[in-house]
């Protein structure tokens, strides 16, 4: 039972560190995904240009 606890917190604790790693707001997934939906819809017209 004790390497179970033990390795629970270990994995909270690295949870705990990747998710400060990774925070973005949402503006910027915003914004991904509008220049995303920008170049899905400019692409036909940018290939039929070359």
């Amino acid at each position: 039972m004790t390497p179970k606890k033990f390795g629970l917190k270990y994995v909270q604790k690295l949870a705990k560190r990747s998710t400060c790693a990774y925070v973005v707001p949402d503006e910027v997934g915003i914004l991904l995904n509008s220049l995303k939906r920008m170049l899905d819809i400019l692409r036909p017209w940018i290939e039929s240009q070359f």
